[in-house]
């Protein structure tokens, strides 16, 4: 599971608790950046609770109003939570 420090207090030693977040984000964003770069390799499917043992990570945290994250790849998905792995530079959506 996702685990960020939230017992640091914000307002003593919130520039250590910003960048110790952003720290995590990083890390985060490597591990999913690895997986996408596989999962997009196989033109994979993968089902939300899939997702989230690869990412060791509850998605249902991550708000339905953000429809993809943006590491050099897009995860998308449909109302069936099922996530679609696309390399952004690859397809273009037509408008």
């Amino acid at each position: 599971m996702l685990n960020i420090r939230t017992d640091i207090p914000i307002k003593q030693n919130s520039i250590d608790y910003a960048q110790e977040l952003f720290a995590q984000i990083r890390d985060l964003t490597l591990e999913a950046e690895q997986v996408l770069k596989v999962a997009t390799q196989a033109k994979t499917l993968l089902t939300r609770d899939e997702v989230s043992k690869i990412l060791r990570c509850d998605l249902k945290k991550i708000p339905k109003v953000i429809p993809h994250i943006r590491v050099g790849m897009n995860i998308l998905y449909d109302q069936q939570d099922v996530y679609t792995f696309i390399d952004s530079k690859k397809q273009k959506k037509p408008r």
